[in-house]
């Protein structure tokens, strides 16, 4: 037997659904927001979500990404730090731009590229890796 539809029951759905859709808008505005701000001037959410796309490629460096923005100078975050680079270069992406996702200036980047992206210490940990 077919049940007679409530009225007020699928009113209550519909504003639960409208609810739950203001809610996830309002937090992918907050963490675009944030991005943004995580991020510095100039690179667009779009871009930056395309960027990290590029580095969930390699999932230890997609792990280290919020210590690869910073300014650690640990031998082990600057190796992931220009694999990051240089996945991002591999991917057609200028210096200037991977230098503003990663916060750190174009310049960083040039001088990883100039170096092959071979850190030295990041050189013996692939030796030892082969082992």
């Amino acid at each position: 037997m077919i049940q007679p539809i409530d009225n007020e029951v699928v009113e209550e759905r519909r504003l639960e659904e409208r609810v739950a859709r203001l809610e996830r808008m309002v937090a992918l505005r907050a963490r675009e927001g944030a991005a943004c701000l995580k991020l510095g001037k100039g690179i667009p959410a779009f871009q930056a979500e395309k960027m990290e796309k590029v580095i969930a490629v390699d999932p230890e460096v997609h792990e280290m990404l919020p210590a690869l923005r910073g300014t650690s100078r640990v031998a082990y975050v600057v190796g992931l730090r220009w694999k990051a680079m240089q996945l991002l270069t591999e991917a057609g992406y200028g210096c200037s731009d991977i230098g503003r996702f990663l916060n750190h200036d174009h310049g960083t980047v040039l001088f990883a590229r100039n170096n092959k992206f071979q850190h030295s210490t990041w050189r013996k940990k692939l030796r030892r890796d082969r082992r």
